[in-house]
């Protein structure tokens, strides 16, 4: 591949000289629209010129210890709104949990940590929940019955974990997604 100072050159050469004629085939009448149609095809490759950054920091991996504790979950109204009734408490997870740093042993739990009902709070339908970490930065909650439930994706930042909420089924049905915000509360009895 060319470098960047080569690549602006050559687009240079094209402009600078306009007659594109010679090279392109085309009366010189056409120049002005060959200009605006060869800066629209070099342009991008300009742009990224200058801007490597050969000194990126790698990402910190996010450790179970970063976000071990209890939060309280906020929840945006699920869309698109399939007006569920009695199978919304399929998608509903405890409004207080608990991110355990013991890890699961028993069906779908053996797959991450233990995610539980903080001290106090009402648990869910849900007969199995874990949470395990998901790349670098990312941390992924799940409930499940067995065949249906609710996982989450979700971000550190600061003492507050932020991200999006996603419905699973076992039958065919619409797939819902809502924004999460879970604060990081004290896990005492309230």
């Amino acid at each position: 591949m060319r470098s960047c100072a080569h690549r602006a050159l050559d687009t240079a050469d094209i402009v600078r000289d306009g007659d594109f004629s010679a090279t392109m085939g085309y009366p010189l009448q056409m120049a002005p629209v060959r200009v605006a149609f060869l800066s629209f095809l070099f342009l991008p490759l300009l742009r990224g010129c200058g801007s490597e950054d050969t000194h990126q920091t790698p990402a910190i991996q996010l450790k179970p210890e970063d976000v071990h504790g209890c939060y309280e979950i906020a929840l945006s109204e699920w869309k698109p709104d399939l007006r569920l009734g009695e199978d919304a408490k399929f998608i509903t997870p405890p409004s207080r949990i608990s991110l355990s740093m013991e890890r699961g042993s028993r069906g779908f739990e053996a797959e991450g940590y233990l995610l539980r009902p903080a001290p106090g709070g009402q648990p869910s339908i849900h007969r199995s929940s874990f949470w395990k970490i998901d790349g670098t930065d990312t941390i992924t909650l799940v409930w499940t019955t067995g065949f249906s439930g609710l996982e989450m994706k979700l971000h550190l930042e600061g003492d507050t974990l932020k991200g999006q909420a996603g419905t699973f089924w076992d039958f065919p049905r619409t797939r819902q997604k809502a924004e999460v915000v879970a604060r990081r509360i004290g896990c005492v009895d309230k």
